[in-house]
């Protein structure tokens, strides 16, 4: 139920379109209007979205969302077989003979069928297919194959204006507030690690990221403009992005030992998934947070010790968007960034660590783009002491750089596919900065 009301042009303008490669299998009484601007409250965030589209009417559509008599969905692995398993085997004989002159329509359908080839990533994926036949292999029977291939937004509208942001929290009481999607790794976004990863081990030496977690917080938006039946703009990216987190490693190890590390860590991260719906076409929002750790550790002591650091930053705005005349364009991060040492040790000390906890916030725009910001921030640290000296010694640097990447998952004009479908940039870089020299007592 919609928390406030939608605003807007509810009505169908019916018109003539012109015949386009896209749509040369649909009618051109079958092309409609729509418009509208909606705020909705979904898992307790605000949803805002505004469209304006001239495109393929819900009457040259198959929404299986809406469809009741379907149990569930099995999709092949090329995306051009779709199993559509009915509650029963008279049903489905129903809607095979519909099917039969279904061959100019789309077959939609939500993340809730999970029809993904992704399963190794656990990430699921809409269903947007045109129709090319359908067939009951066995008959009677439950199951009805369709045949389908891949289609996209750009096949469905001629001309479009969508945007879709997130604008903090909702709920019954208090609708304005401010609480943001928030995507975690090793952590319920509760500021706190849920478990310790366990990241080397032989019988010299023990390491594990005892306190390691992220929760990165942020607002989404998202828009794209067609013309034509092509991508003229899109833009998409994050607001207010913040950061925190922790990465302290803990080291058991023998004296004059040394190791290094590449390793990605488990997944065990907590995803976000938006979805939202312009009339019967589906869009949907994936993210995900995959994080490696490297490092070298250097100890020419025994070493009982915990270090490393907290972590608390304030990204701004990361932002990216693309049109013919000026390809990609990114918005500059205004990073804001601190640094707490984790220091703990009860024995003499000579250790040299250099490592990073390096996340990859990536936001898969299903059938339009993926966009990833990876953060590697480099902790340097040399720690030092003795019970003679009955002190040790933490000296600390850190270095952080912020990479954008995007990957076109829609068509745009041919002169600009082989420069544009993929683009990246490196987009700050603080250099060696110290942020620790601290001594404890033994």
């Amino acid at each position: 139920m919609f928390t406030k009301a939608a605003i807007g042009c509810a009505a169908l303008c019916v018109a003539m379109a012109a015949p386009h490669r896209n749509a040369a299998k649909i009618s051109p009484d079958l092309f409609v209007r729509e418009s509208g601007v909606h705020e909705e409250c979904v898992n307790g965030r605000v949803h805002s979205l505004s469209y304006n589209t001239y495109g393929v009417s819900s009457d040259a559509f198959v929404d299986l969302d809406s469809i009741d008599d379907i149990d569930h969905v099995e999709c092949d692995l090329d995306n051009t077989k779709l199993k559509l398993h009915f509650r029963n085997d008279v049903l489905a004989a129903e809607w095979l003979v519909r099917f039969h002159d279904f061959n100019t329509h789309f077959l939609v359908g939500g993340a809730k069928w999970n029809c993904t080839v992704l399963q190794q990533e656990n990430r699921p994926a809409l269903i947007v297919r045109r129709v090319v036949g359908a067939d009951m292999p066995d008959v009677p029977s439950r199951y009805i194959d369709v045949s389908a291939s891949l289609a996209h937004y750009d096949e469905i509208y001629s001309d479009a204006d969508i945007s879709f942001a997130t604008n903090g929290a909702c709920d019954d009481k208090e609708f304005n507030a401010d609480k943001k999607v928030c995507v975690g790794y090793n952590s319920a976004c509760t500021g706190a690690a849920t478990n310790s990863l366990p990241i080397f081990s032989n019988k010299f030496v023990t390491l594990a990221c005892s306190d390691c977690f992220l929760d990165f917080e942020m607002d989404m938006f998202f828009e794209l403009h067609i013309r034509g039946f092509q991508v003229s703009n899109l833009s998409t990216g994050f607001r207010d992005v913040s950061v925190n987190g922790s990465a302290v490693v803990t080291a058991q190890a023998q004296a004059n030992w040394n190791t290094g590390i590449d390793k990605t860590l488990p997944l065990i991260q907590t995803t976000y998934l938006v979805n939202f719906k312009v009339g019967v076409v589906p869009f949907m929002v994936f993210f995900a947070l995959p994080v490696e750790m490297t490092g070298s550790f250097t100890f020419q002591s025994e070493a009982d010790v915990s270090f490393g650091a907290k972590l608390n930053w304030g990204f701004g705005t990361a932002a990216v968007s693309w049109d013919p005349e000026n390809h990609w364009t990114h918005s500059e991060p205004t990073p804001k960034l601190a640094f707490e040492p984790v220091f703990n040790s009860h024995a003499s000390l000579d250790a040299e660590a250099t490592f990073s906890l390096v996340p990859s916030l990536q936001a898969h725009f299903d059938r339009v783009l993926s966009y990833t910001l990876t953060a590697t921030p480099t902790l340097d640290l040399s720690l030092k002491g003795s019970e003679a000296e009955k002190q040790i010694c933490l000296d600390g640097t850190y270095d952080l750089s912020v990479k954008a990447d995007t990957l076109l998952d829609i068509n745009i004009p041919w002169a600009n596919i082989a420069k544009d479908y993929t683009w990246n940039k490196d987009v700050y870089e603080s250099g060696s900065k110290l942020f620790v020299q601290k001594c404890i007592p033994l």
